[in-house]
């Protein structure tokens, strides 16, 4: 057999791998159960993927990984000079400033385009469980991703750089970050285009002031019992930014 896919015997193959480097002769001979599909379409061997892991209440990331909008968001990548890693560490050899990966890819379209920040941050098992065929959608493509995905990293960079004193918020706010950069590029009418990185960007200063506003209130509220991290992991906190942005009546 050839160009072999195990889609579900990967702790068995790790066990007999454990065992062979202890003992080489420990598995010679041995005999193994197996069902073979022989086929060439990429889309009947993703379902068969995930119907043969049906034991598994989560759809892992593992099974996503042969899935068309997969391997076509990472030749989508590659023409862009990024590797897009299906697999964790799938390009662990490349630049780190190449290589995209899925999950966090995953992480950022859930707070950038499901607005749902606390959740990125919180319940990643959404990304390749509920949430999969909406982040992943037909629609999905390569700068779609990037969008989110390089906003964040200019986060990350501001993060690191001015997390003292009053900003040491902003350890525990880069998804919000994210997040209230989409509801501003809403309200100025910015269209989701990866041309417009930098005129959403821009809009950085703003959506820090709208956190720090929503923040200072909910410290108002809860005296010494407030604690950023609680806040940004409370359901209070994403409709309190939101109305920093688009006050409600």
């Amino acid at each position: 057999m050839e160009n072999i896919q195990v889609v579900n015997g990967g702790q068995t193959i790790h066990a007999l791998f454990e065992a062979f480097n202890e003992r080489p002769n420990s598995i010679d001979p041995v005999e193994l159960l197996c069902r073979i599909y022989e086929t060439t379409d990429p889309e009947l061997s993703s379902r068969i993927a995930e119907r043969t892991n049906s034991q598994t209440p989560v759809k892992t990331r593992d099974i996503h990984s042969i899935d068309i909008i997969q391997i076509k968001l990472e030749a989508e990548f590659k023409a862009l000079h990024f590797f897009y890693e299906r697999k964790r560490n799938q390009y662990a050899s490349q630049r780190k400033n190449q290589r995209v990966d899925a999950e966090r890819c995953g992480q950022v379209a859930l707070a950038f385009y499901q607005k749902m920040p606390l959740e990125a941050k919180n319940r990643k098992n959404l990304i390749f469980g509920d949430k999969y065929e909406e982040i992943f959608s037909d629609a999905t493509t390569a700068h779609s991703l990037l969008i989110p995905f390089q906003l964040f990293e200019r986060i990350e960079a501001e993060r690191v750089q001015r997390t003292r004193g009053q900003n040491a918020w902003l350890r525990y706010a880069s998804y919000h970050l994210l997040y209230v950069l989409r509801l501003i590029a809403d309200k100025k009418k910015i269209e989701l285009e990866f041309g417009n990185l930098d005129r959403i960007w821009k809009c950085y200063k703003k959506g820090k002031s709208a956190i720090a506003a929503a923040r200072k209130k909910s410290k108002m509220e809860h005296g010494d019992e407030f604690e950023d991290v609680l806040f940004l992991k409370s359901n209070s906190a994403k409709t309190m930014i939101a109305n920093e942005i688009i006050p409600t009546a």
